[in-house]
């Protein structure tokens, strides 16, 4: 890169830098800091000639004290000279050419400064205007006072006949006859717009004697007695806590949902338990009783719907022996399964139905149960013949025709299918198949999707 040359704005020195995309000014940071310092420096220069201190200059250009003086005395004592020629005392307005510490100075002696001082701190003498004397009414008391004239409209005489028409008395009374009435003094006072606190200090104000000829005609207000001469006479509506106890139950009654009976809460609830929140068993055991009712009927359901026992009993969130003690203690919720009411079938319409209403919808392209139980080792050959002598049907009509086996532990499907006749054999890994009843007939028809519901059912056995 070519070297260059700069002359520096501050010292006037020739300079040689590499081009790197913009211009230098300063030969050094030292110069730049200089030049800064300069023109900060003329800044209080400038300040310093309108009449402020050298302190106050510097702090005002944005430097120190210190550097600024450096700086002055830097330029010679002439430079000072010609910088604070035309400065005055500001009292007097003498001119302090001349005179010692001038960048400083604002007045010509102290006798200036101290008449100075004195006149900042004293303050312009107010005049005030003269007050006559009026005459009023007070609107509480009826005294005729005589008040000064400042512009504001009096109305009572002092600041006790004020606060005392603020009072309402014509409530607190009301409030009275709200007391009497059976109400306490917090009650009765929210009702008439009071504060509770001001009502309980105007009645403490007019003494005992007034409070008890107050309240002495309150009555419990569940068995009638009088409450007069008992404790907390003016908030108390019950004569103990057993008439309290009764006038709540009379009040909040409600029926258990578990067993029927009618109770009332042993605790006290709150406004927002009564409104929102009412209670719905009498017990806690009760309540137990009715989630594990509720636990076993979703149990029952999902057992009726092909799903074991236990699995359903896990997925209802208990344990399986509280299923079969709940079965136990209620006997017309016994569990009827698919399984259980297909082996009861006693028609074949009816074991069709049963199986109808309870199959997932799905491919509804007809299944021929053979009822007769055959040799599940026979081949396609041997199922095929069945159906063509027995059944007096086509073979390969399209449709599939199943067997089962004699210990009914392997179905056989048999379907015509491209041009020959395919056979499968479906074994059961675990248990027997549900299959019709021989008595039935030779064969029941049923849909695709109920035949494959069909072989993902447990075989339960259950007297007929």
């Amino acid at each position: 890169m070519p070297m260059l040359e700069y002359t520096c704005k501050q010292c006037g020195k020739t300079f040689f830098k590499r081009r790197r995309g913009h211009q230098f000014k300063y030969c050094s940071s030292g110069c730049y800091n200089e030049s800064r310092q300069n023109h900060k420096c003329l800044e209080a220069v400038k300040l310093c000639q309108s009449g402020l201190s050298q302190a106050e200059a510097a702090l005002k250009a944005g430097t120190t004290k210190a550097a600024f003086h450096c700086w002055l005395h830097s330029q010679g004592d002439g430079y000072i000279a010609k910088i604070f020629e035309d400065r005055i005392c500001q009292h007097c307005g003498t001119s302090l050419a001349g005179m010692p510490g001038i960048s400083n100075r604002k007045y010509c002696s102290k006798y200036c400064c101290d008449k100075a001082q004195s006149a900042k701190k004293r303050k312009p003498s107010s005049v005030r205007p003269s007050r006559e004397l009026t005459k009023i009414t007070c609107m509480h008391c009826g005294k005729t006072v005589e008040k000064t004239n400042n512009g504001n409209a009096y109305k009572y005489c002092s600041c006790n006949c004020y606060n005392e028409s603020k009072r309402q008395y014509h409530k607190y009374f009301e409030a009275v006859e709200l007391c009497r009435s059976g109400l306490n003094k917090e009650e009765a006072a929210k009702k008439v717009g009071v504060k509770p606190h001001t009502f309980r200090s105007w009645l403490r104000k007019r003494g005992d004697e007034a409070n008890s000829k107050i309240f002495e005609d309150r009555k419990c207000q569940h068995c009638g007695k009088s409450l007069a001469g008992m404790l907390y006479s003016s908030s108390r509506k019950y004569c103990s806590h057993d008439c309290f106890i009764k006038a709540q139950a009379a009040k909040l009654c409600y029926t258990c949902l578990h067993c029927g009976t009618d109770f009332s809460p042993k605790h006290r609830l709150s406004q927002y338990q009564r409104q929102h929140q009412e209670p719905k068993f009498c017990s806690r055991s009760c309540y137990y009783e009715s989630r594990k009712n509720e636990k076993c009927l979703e149990a029952v359901k999902l057992y009726q719907s092909g799903m074991a026992q236990i699995e359903a009993a896990k997925q209802a969130g208990f344990k399986t022996h509280i299923l079969y003690q709940w079965l136990s203690r209620n006997p017309e919720n016994k569990i009827t399964t698919v399984s259980q009411r297909l082996a009861v079938a006693k028609t074949p319409i009816e074991w069709t139905q049963v199986l109808r209403q309870n199959a997932p919808e799905g491919d509804a392209s007809p299944v021929h149960l053979v009822c007769q139980p055959l040799n599940g080792r026979a081949t396609g050959d041997y199922f095929g013949s069945f159906v063509l002598d027995a059944l007096k049907q086509d073979p390969r009509n399209g449709e599939t025709y199943a067997f089962c086996s004699l210990t009914h532990e392997v179905i056989s499907t048999v379907l015509w299918h491209n041009g020959a006749l395919c056979c499968f054999k479906l074994p059961k890994s675990r248990g027997e198949y549900i299959w019709p009843h021989p008595n039935f007939g030779l064969q029941v028809e049923i849909q695709r999707n109920e035949f494959e519901y069909l072989l993902t059912l447990p075989k339960e056995f259950c007297k007929k």
